[in-house]
């Protein structure tokens, strides 16, 4: 219940910030919003303030922005606004500059790239970096399980303080002498716990990938701290390198060499998210903060796709417009959007469908 709970919190403000992108561009453009909702399906909460509704619907997934003209022939009006408006008042979005419109559906997925920036920025600032130049002392961090030193005994917190013949003081010197020393045969481990030394017999595991023998400990790199301004361009470049990552999958998807139900780059629904989040929101806070900054590049990524019903076919009706000099026919256009939103609606029905099939693996 708490991981639903959860879930629902990181979605519904990745969704309230997209969404919030395109509000205040309608209402700093002059353009008249009708409804800010969060949330799809029947109505859970509402209040009109001036021209809009504010609402919060049933379902989590999803929301919208309606401005007056985006959706409807000159002749239509949406139902929850008293007012009809004239066919040339400029409230209406069709009678806005093009460049207002073109910011206005680029404004939903320019949110999210910013709030992924600004979550990056706080957990790097907050955690700080792994500081790869720092001198390791030889106190073990981790103790691999079923490795050698595990099955000798050794402990997270002891001490290596000599290898075979050879001693040392740093995590360096340990690691070269075992590569020095370990032959595959057992050897002699001298470490020292609460002041007193003991010495096990072991027999370090060779590793392939690492093409050397391993006694199965590992150290944790100190972290040092990162002021805002690091923070902001290291921020800076993981937004630039997920988002970067993102558009290579959609690449694969769209080119054939990746499935939609592949385990590892395929598409997830709403059921595989929530089991992310709630991989993450186990491993604590800061994962979790770290995951919706992925997740809000997703979501920034995804709507700019040309799909007809996302934010990235109204841009590319825009710009048909500004090539032909003229709208493209509301009709056609509704009638576009309309099945590119049956397509996401099977679309998702489809890949929750698979996300469901893998809980049962």
């Amino acid at each position: 219940m708490i991981t639903i709970i959860i879930a629902i919190l990181v979605l519904g403000f990745l969704i309230f910030v997209h969404e919030f992108g395109h509000f205040i561009t309608a209402k700093a453009s002059g353009m008249r919003v009708e409804e800010f909702s969060i949330g799809m399906g029947p109505h859970v909460w509402e209040a009109t303030k001036g021209d809009t509704l504010y609402s919060l619907r049933a379902f989590p997934f999803g929301g919208y922005v309606r401005v007056t003209g985006e959706a409807y022939t000159d002749d239509e009006e949406s139902e929850t606004i008293g007012e009809v408006l004239e066919a040339d008042d400029p409230r209406r979005y069709p009678n806005r500059p093009i460049w207002q419109r073109f910011v206005f559906c680029l404004a939903g997925s320019g949110m999210n790239y910013l709030t992924a920036l600004l979550l990056f920025t706080l957990t790097i600032c907050s955690l700080g970096l792994v500081d790869q130049e720092a001198v390791l002392d030889n106190q073990v961090s981790i103790v691999s399980s079923g490795g050698a030193a595990e099955e000798a005994g050794i402990k997270e917190g002891d001490r290596i303080v000599k290898v075979g013949e050879a001693a040392v003081n740093t995590w360096d010197e340990m690691t070269k002498a075992l590569a020095e020393q370990a032959d595959g045969d057992a050897m002699e481990v001298t470490i020292e716990r609460d002041g007193e030394r003991l010495t096990v017999n072991l027999t370090p595991q060779y590793d392939e990938s690492r093409q050397g023998y391993l006694l199965g400990v590992s150290k944790t790199y100190p972290r040092r701290d990162v002021g805002l301004g690091e923070g902001l361009s290291l921020g800076f470049q993981q937004t630039v390198d997920v988002s970067k990552t993102l558009l290579e999958a959609v690449g694969k998807l769209v080119s054939g060499e990746v499935s939609v139900t592949d385990d590892e780059e395929g598409l997830t629904g709403p059921v595989g998210i929530v089991m992310i989040i709630d991989e993450f929101a186990q491993e604590g806070f800061w994962y979790l903060v770290s995951l919706t900054a992925m997740l809000s590049l997703n979501l920034a990524v995804f709507n700019l796709l040309p799909i007809p019903g996302l934010d990235g076919s109204k841009i590319l009706f825009l710009l048909i417009e500004a090539i032909r000099g003229r709208k493209v026919a509301p009709e056609k256009e509704n009638i576009i959007n309309l099945i590119g939103f049956a397509f996401i609606m099977g679309l998702v029905l489809f890949v929750t469908y698979n996300d469901i099939l893998r809980l049962f693996e």
